[in-house]
């Protein structure tokens, strides 16, 4: 056997001591001996079955060099080392590190059973079955991403909630309903000018858009008499539906800003829009979901409703049925976006859908939106309406020839009695 030195001697000796379980090639390879040597070392050392089956030594104890606890956090990984301890299980390591699950996922984990013996006074060797833990954790990062999103809401919704400003209406005995519907406008399409031939279009040139379309709808309106204004929500508000920049029917889509962020521009907007409104007349929201936003446009109602639940002149209607109604004296109007069904079938769906009310109304029209484009058609007195959109033309529209068409947002101002009054466009121009 080579030369050993005293000191690396009683090292070996004190680590099968402390964990019976390692053999030779175990502490070869910890000091950096050959497995013979490491055995010749410990050979004259003897265990018995001590408590709970652990081996415990029968020779003479030497001091078990103390190993220090550690917990270490890098990144998104965090690792855990106990040495020597009583901890046996996993909700015993989770409660003694104060580990929030919720937070962080125990990849893996193992307990090693060993024991410790000491001298007692009486000279004789007692034992203290030990375990040496590892644990090595992965923060949840969608979770925590999550819920750091969830706080910023809560902090933003305790700053919007207050007690709303009263506001007295000025209108005696109007009759007139002012509809906004505003649809298609595509918050966050990705439209570069050099390769649409057109304009460039994106998130913020959006919302600019239609913050500009909104107040200049309250000022052409503003010489009459408004009782209650038709806010249209959804319709294609949003470009895409989810964080993998598609439709609700999975198309990808150009898209220049993250949907997070989108969505959160599209609530704002349509809040200022409403506390705008509201300052005219009381406002119904009326939410229609899109092809491109179909789920989006429904959660974007829901955080409406939740905003303005305190506010008694603000009505969010956001049922799960895909279109919308209007009854207004004589005035029967249905919003839907105009991507189901064929618009040859829209008249007789009315009537039939509808009968009752139907029956009692003179001045009946369906609203859509999907074609980014004006038109009006008539069969016996039914009236199919499709709105433009201020949204620029994108690649796929470009190269399919679906450009040229104003960027207009129109208000329809209706009496209950007399039917349209007025018809108002605002055009997005140079």
């Amino acid at each position: 056997m080579p030369k050993i030195s005293e000191e690396l001697r009683t090292k070996i000796r004190e680590a099968k001591l402390a964990d019976p379980s390692l053999s030779g090639r175990d502490l070869g390879i910890r000091y950096k001996v050959h497995k013979a040597t490491a055995n010749d070392i410990v050979r004259d050392l003897k265990f018995s079955a001590g408590p709970y089956g652990f081996p415990v030594p029968e020779t003479k104890f030497v001091q078990i060099m103390d190993i220090p606890e550690t917990s270490e956090i890098k990144g998104d990984d965090w690792t855990i080392t106990l040495p020597k301890t009583n901890i046996k299980t996993l909700e015993e390591l989770v409660d003694r590190c104060s580990i929030d699950l919720s937070v962080w996922e125990v990849e893996r984990w193992s307990a090693n059973q060993w024991a410790m013996g000491a001298k007692d006074a009486n000279g004789d060797i007692q034992v203290t079955p030990l375990y040496q833990v590892k644990a090595f954790l992965k923060r949840k990062k969608n979770i925590v991403d999550a819920k750091a999103e969830i706080e910023a809401l809560k902090a933003e919704a305790k700053e919007f909630m207050r007690v709303p400003m009263p506001v007295v209406y000025t209108t005696q005995d109007s009759d007139n309903n002012l509809e906004l519907l505003i649809p298609d406008l595509h918050l966050a399409k990705l439209a570069y000018g050099k390769e649409t031939g057109h304009k460039d279009y994106d998130v913020d040139l959006a919302e600019a858009s239609f913050d500009r379309a909104i107040d200049n709808q309250i000022q052409y309106n503003s010489h009459f008499n408004i009782a209650e204004i038709t806010l249209g929500v959804g319709n294609d508000v949003l470009q895409a539906d989810n964080i993998q920049g598609t439709t609700f029917g999975g198309t990808k889509v150009d898209v220049d800003s993250r949907y997070r962020r989108t969505y959160v521009v599209a609530r704002k907007m349509y809040s200022r829009a409403i506390e705008k409104l509201r300052r005219v007349a009381p406002v119904k929201v009326k939410v229609v979901p899109g092809n491109h936003d179909t789920l989006s446009a429904f959660t974007l109602g829901d955080s409406l409703e939740c905003t303005f639940e305190h506010y008694p002149d603000v009505f969010v209607d956001n049922g799960p049925i895909m279109h919308k109604i209007v009854e207004w004296g004589k005035v029967f109007l249905i919003l839907t976006h105009g991507h189901q069904g064929k618009q040859s079938d829209y008249g007789i769906w009315m009537a039939t859908e509808y009968p009752e009310i139907f029956g009692r109304t003179l001045f009946r029209e369906i609203h859509c939106g999907h074609h980014h484009k004006l038109s009006l058609d008539e069969k016996f007195g039914i009236r199919v309406r499709k709105f433009g959109a201020l949204c620029e033309p994108d690649e796929w529209h470009s190269n399919n020839l679906f450009t040229g068409n104003l960027r207009i947002a129109e208000g329809l101002l209706w009496n209950k009695h007399r039917g349209l009054l007025n018809h108002a466009h605002y055009t997005e121009v140079d």
